[in-house]
């Protein structure tokens, strides 16, 4: 009987409150939701990503040399680690297939053990088969091809014709884009056995190192035997590159803003409960006279924080891993060809963050009770004294005071005299204007990143790709109707300081190169005459600075170049190193042959010559790589506009909250005042006018911090190939108050309308 007369005290205690409750429990979802959503997504893209590389055995290390012979692969076997090498033969071949398509073939010698195709259709590849392939499955997808068909690639005038055996997907291949963005209808991969095209010879080796095996040791001893290989590991290789990229990235985004959001949660409960039972002193007392235990009521009273917190925390757990992680994955299949989707299991953080906040909500309202259960059962049937009045500082001010009429005293004095009260609300403000700006920041920054690089930094219209027969420079400039024209070759290289290496793309220009700015803030900078320029994620990655010495290991080489950092371009995309190409003609490696060219305002003309060029492989133009580069950045901007859906939910339930608070607990006052004469107009005002200075402040008080608060998600976001640069734009300020400010007089409507419900009798009455 006892325990159903509690029950259902807080059953009719919860619906006469309901909206407290209520936004207890959407304050504790949110603040386990984006948390418990990210953190599933990264690790669901994590397990999936493992499972697959490890179940198709994907390689430890990439080995680039020339040539592969059987002396080399018995040298890299016995390097201590080294469990199972396989060489092959890697080359981009055009199609017949109609239209501009090509293929990556990987010829392997012998039966692929590493990297081993994950099959789709069809059948594996023989080992003796020499007319068949395996290929990509998303190519064959796009292209309308099915084993039994047949495929044809060429190169240097030479065609080759294959049997599609079966498609397949490859774990080297997940990332697989000829320039940044997936498109698996004109590019994709191949394989066959090398005996099938022996033209093409041996050029590198892939390594499975055994589980306890060094890394580092083996690039190192690799390295010495021999000096001009280029080592990729998974740090810089494009399959586990990018995907860990990513992970990281989620990682990093799950950790600060869902803990930020957590903790204007955690306030706001501290205080919805804290006011809920310190309202319920009455009845303390009453059930304390009617005989009851002080276990019993601990229990009934615990039950105001523990069921809408549990509720509240179970609910964004189950939400965030039922949405975000479906989301995250359907963009990650723009840039990633990942075979099956592994739901990662409960993680002991998103347990951790339901039981931290059915912990706070309990133990705030354990320390409320305590307090107030303390008292004698007398003092709790008297209702709690007010506190004791004294003048404001304000108040000193007597010139300044008396020129304040009655209302603006009144407000002045309430927001000064219930500082809790004040504080929460401003907090509440703060928070979410604060996280407006912040989540529209973060899409400004990723905007302007894009512009920076490819409408700054990069000051040609046209880039054009050439294949392996290119011309002489001097003859394309002459015969190319543009405003300007300038040669460049990519030369792959192994850069190496005395901390750490990288294989990278190295970019040799003309000497007096106009069409990239390498200086700061977009600014022209020249070409070194000695030394070479890095990027400044790769001067990062090397751990060097200008004047730190550098080799520079081209494949095949036994002697590299032996120079210094001489700058750092101020660029915001990729890993490179620039050299000029009357530095590299001076190393005698070879002649500067052009591997595409950089053109400023083609012509018509012009681009009919270059379109007539059998060289030519790709036409590029920097404003569809911004575009291609904004659909990669694609899921970064949906996690900001989750943070702004989920701001803006944030700021509603708080500034609901606290105003409905604010206003139960000033029904006597306003009550008062309705005796003395005001109408209901009058107090409405004087409603509005306070609110609208806790809005205002907080407003003003959250610009900065808003903007501290990009720059340290961007850092957090950063990878190893990108810098981003933080900003945010007028109107994403103007945005963010706006509709902060909307927000608060939307709430403030919905509370002046129950001035005219408050019940004069329950509201004054009291026991003297």
């Amino acid at each position: 009987m006892v325990k159903n007369t509690l029950g259902r005290k807080l059953i009719r205690d919860m619906w006469k409150n309901r909206m407290q409750f209520l936004a207890v429990i959407l304050l504790c979802a949110l603040g386990t939701w984006l948390f418990c959503g990210l953190d599933a997504a990264w690790r669901m893209i994590d397990l999936s990503a493992n499972t697959y590389f490890e179940k198709q055995n994907l390689a430890d290390l990439w080995i680039t040399l020339q040539p592969v012979d059987r002396q080399t692969l018995k040298d890299i076997q016995l390097v201590d680690g080294v469990e199972r090498i396989q060489a092959r033969a890697t080359l981009a071949m055009d199609t017949d297939l109609p239209g501009d398509s090509s293929l990556m073939i990987t010829a392997v010698d012998r039966v692929s053990e590493i990297n081993v195709p994950l099959m789709y259709e069809g059948e594996t590849l023989a080992p003796n088969d020499l007319r068949g392939c395996l290929l990509d499955h998303a190519f064959a997808d796009a292209n309308g091809l099915h084993p039994g068909d047949t495929i044809g690639l060429e190169w240097q005038g030479q065609t080759w014709r294959y049997t599609i055996r079966g498609t397949c997907l490859s774990p080297e291949y997940v990332a697989l884009s000829k320039n940044l963005l997936k498109d698996p209808s004109s590019y994709g991969f191949i394989i066959v056995n090398h005996d099938s095209i022996p033209i093409l010879p041996l050029s590198s080796v892939v390594a499975e190192l055994s589980p306890d095996a060094d890394q580092a040791a083996v690039k190192s001893a690799i390295s010495t035997l021999y000096p001009e290989a280029l080592i990729i590991d998974h740090a810089s290789h494009t399959a586990t590159h990018g995907v860990q990229k990513d992970v990281d990235m989620f990682r990093n985004l799950s950790y600060l803003f869902p803990l930020l959001a957590y903790f204007i949660a955690a306030l706001i409960v501290l205080t919805t409960i804290t006011r809920m039972l310190e309202n319920q002193r009455v009845q303390m007392g009453t059930l304390k006279a009617l005989g009851y235990r002080d276990g019993q009521m601990l229990r009934h009273y615990l039950s105001y924080a523990l069921y809408p917190s549990l509720l509240g925390s179970v609910t964004g757990l189950i939400v965030g891993r039922l949405t975000l992680p479906d989301l995250l994955w359907i963009l990650e299949e723009v840039q990633f060809s990942l075979p099956y989707r592994i739901q990662a299991p409960v993680s002991p953080g998103q347990i951790a963050s339901c039981v931290l906040c059915v912990a706070l909500a309990v133990g705030i309202c354990y320390k409320t009770y305590h307090s107030n259960a303390r008292e004698q059962t007398a003092s709790l049937l008297r209702p709690k004294p007010p506190k004791a009045g004294k003048k404001l500082l304000l108040e000193r001010w007597t010139g300044l005071w008396k020129r304040l009429h009655f209302n603006g005293k009144m407000v002045i004095r309430n927001l000064l005299r219930n500082k809790t009260r004040t504080l929460m609300s401003f907090v509440g403000v703060f928070m979410c204007t604060a996280l407006l700006i912040t989540s529209l920041g973060l899409q400004d920054s990723i905007q302007f990143f894009v512009d920076k690089y490819y409408k700054g930094t990069v000051k040609y219209s046209v880039r054009a790709n050439l294949s392996g027969n290119a011309g002489d420079a001097e003859a394309y400039k002459k015969r190319i109707d543009a405003e300007c024209t300038e040669a460049v070759m990519d030369v792959t290289v192994s850069a190496r300081s005395s901390n750490s290496s990288r294989t990278v793309l190295m970019s040799v220009m003309e000497d007096q190169q106009l069409l990239m700015n390498f200086g700061p803030e977009e600014s022209w900078a020249p070409m070194p005459a000695e030394g070479v320029m890095l990027s400044q994620k790769l001067a990062e990655v090397l751990h060097v600075s200008v004047g730190d010495p550098i080799q520079i290991w081209l494949t095949g080489d036994d002697e590299p170049i032996l120079t210094h950092v001489e700058s750092i371009a101020s660029i915001t995309v990729g890993q490179s190193a620039y050299m000029s190409r009357s530095f590299w003609e001076a190393q005698k490696k070879g002649a500067f042959t052009p591997t595409a060219l950089h053109i400023k305002n083609p012509t018509e003309a012009g681009l009919r010559y270059l379109n007539d060029l059998e060289e030519l492989d790709e036409l590029i133009y920097p404003e569809a790589q911004g575009e291609d580069t904004l659909t990669i950045l694609d899921s970064l901007s949906q996690i900001f506009t989750l943070m702004s859906a989920a701001a803006l939910g944030l700021a509603f339930v708080v500034l609901y909250n606290m105003g409905l608070l604010n206003f139960m607990e000033r029904s006597r006052e306003y009550a008062t005042l309705k005796v003395l004469g005001y109408h209901q107009k009058e107090i409405r005002r004087l409603i509005s006018t306070e609110n609208n200075l806790l809005t205002g402040l907080g407003i003003l008080c959250a610009l900065w911090p808003g903007r501290f608060l990009t720059g340290l998600v961007l850092k957090l976001a950063e990878s190893d190939t990108m810098v981003f640069a933080s900003t945010v734009e007028l109107p994403s300020y103007v945005i963010a108050c706006v509709v902060t400010y909307l927000f608060s007089l939307l709430i403030t409507k919905l509370l002046t309308r129950k001035v005219k419900t408050i019940d004069m009798v329950e509201a004054l009455k009291s026991v003297e």
